[in-house]
C-alpha cells in the first residue's frame, strides 16, 4: 500500500490507537455487523481509514483544505464515522469469538501453498509402531547411521528419497552448462580440467541415484519425475553462462556454496547418503579451486578479461548466496 507522505511510525501509532479503541468500545446490540467479510479485507479497510484520519489531521494542522486523491477519495465526509463504527463492531465480534474458531477444519486447509517438501500426513504417523519409532529416534539422536535394510519410518524414507533424488538431479543438470564450454575452453589444459570436472559431476549424480535406489525407488522413476516436473533441481543452474568467466565464477562461488551445504551431510543419519558425500565433498574442493584459478588468471589479464571477470562475479554473487 502506498501511503505517500504519511510516515510509517505515525501510521503504526494510529493503528495502536484504533486497536485500543476497539478494545474499549462496546458494540451496540441493535447494530448489525457483517461477519462474512474476510479478515484481510477488514485490515485493508482499517488501513485506509487510519491513513485518511492521519491525512485529515495533518492537513488541518497545516491549515489546508481537505482535497481528494488516492485513498482520500474513498473516505468522503459523512461516511467516515459510520465506516469506523462498522469496523469496530466487526473486530469486536471477531475478537469475541476467536477462542471458538476451529482452524483445523478441512475447508481451512484445502488450499496449500506450493512447496517441494512432502506432506507428512497423520495417517502415516499413526501406522508406525511406537516402540520402533522410539528406538529409531534414539539411534538418530545418538548419531548412529541408519542402513537400508533396517527399519525406518515411512515419512523418513519419503523425505530422504525426495532430498537425495533432488540432489542427484542437481548434479546431473549442473554439468550441462559447463559441458557446453569444453570445446570452447581457451587452452588444452583448461579443456582437460573442465572435462574432469564434468566427469566428476556425472559421477556425483550416479552415487546419489544409487543411494536413493536403496530406499526402494528405481532410477527410472526418479528420472521420470524430473522430466515430468514433479521432481525439482537447484534453480541456480538455470542462469546462462555467456562467457568463459562464468565457468570460473561457477566453480569458485557455486561450488563453494555447495561445499558449505554438503559438508554437514557427511554426518547425516542415513549411511549410504553420508558415505557418498565424503567423496563428493573432496571432489567439490577441486572444483572450487579450479574456478578460483580461472578468476585469478582473468583478474590479472587484459582490461577486457578483467571486465569479463567482474561482470561474471557480479552476476553470480547473489545467486550463490541464495544457494
Amino acid at each position: 500500500m502506498k501511503i505517500s507522505h504519511v510516515r510509517l511510525s505515525s501510521t503504526l501509532w494510529w493503528l495502536v490507537l484504533v486497536t485500543w479503541h476497539v478494545n474499549r468500545t462496546p458494540v451496540r446490540a441493535n447494530r448489525q455487523v457483517d461477519m462474512h467479510i474476510p479478515l484481510p479485507v477488514v485490515v485493508k479497510r482499517l488501513s485506509r481509514i487510519v491513513v485518511c484520519h492521519y491525512d485529515t489531521l495533518l492537513r488541518r494542522r497545516r491549515g489546508c483544505r481537505r482535497r481528494g486523491g488516492g485513498y482520500l477519495e474513498q473516505c468522503k465526509e459523512g461516511q467516515h464515522k459510520a465506516t469506523v463504527a462498522d469496523l469496530i463492531g466487526m473486530l469486536k465480534r471477531i475478537l469475541s469469538c476467536a477462542p471458538n474458531l476451529n482452524l483445523d477444519r478441512p475447508e481451512a486447509t484445502s488450499r496449500t501453498m506450493y512447496t517441494t517438501e512432502l506432506q507428512k500426513t497423520a495417517k502415516i504417523e499413526n501406522l508406525e509402531d511406537p516402540r520402533l519409532l522410539e528406538a529409531f529416534e534414539a539411534r538418530v539422536a545418538a548419531d548412529d547411521f541408519i542402513e537400508p535394510k533396517e527399519w525406518m519410518p515411512e515419512a523418513y524414507r519419503r523425505t530422504l528419497t525426495r532430498q537425495i533424488s533432488q540432489h542427484a538431479h542437481s548434479e546431473i543438470v549442473g554439468m550441462l552448462p559447463e559441458g557446453n564450454w569444453i570445446t570452447r575452453a581457451p587452452s588444452l589444459r583448461r579443456k582437460a580440467i573442465l572435462l574432469a570436472k564434468v566427469q566428476d559431476e556425472a559421477g556425483h549424480g550416479l552415487y546419489l541415484y544409487c543411494a536413493a535406489e536403496t530406499l526402494g525407488t528405481s532410477r527410472e522413476e526418479m528420472i521420470e519425475a524430473l522430466h515430468s516436473g514433479k521432481a525439482k533441481y537447484s534453480t541456480i543452474f538455470n542462469y546462462p553462462t555467456s562467457t568463459w568467466a562464468d565457468i570460473g565464477a561457477i566453480g569458485w562461488l557455486v561450488d563453494g556454496a555447495a561445499i558449505m551445504n554438503q559438508v554437514p551431510l557427511q554426518r547425516t543419519s542415513y549411511g549410504p547418503y553420508a558415505r557418498a558425500m565424503v567423496r563428493v565433498c573432496k571432489e567439490e574442493s577441486f572444483h572450487q579451486r579450479q574456478g578460483y584459478e580461472i578468476m585469478i588468471a582473468m583478474a590479472g589479464g587484459t582490461a577486457e578479461q578483467k571486465r569479463m571477470a567482474q561482470d561474471a562475479l557480479n552476476r553470480w554473487w547473489w545467486p550463490s548466496l541464495m544457494m
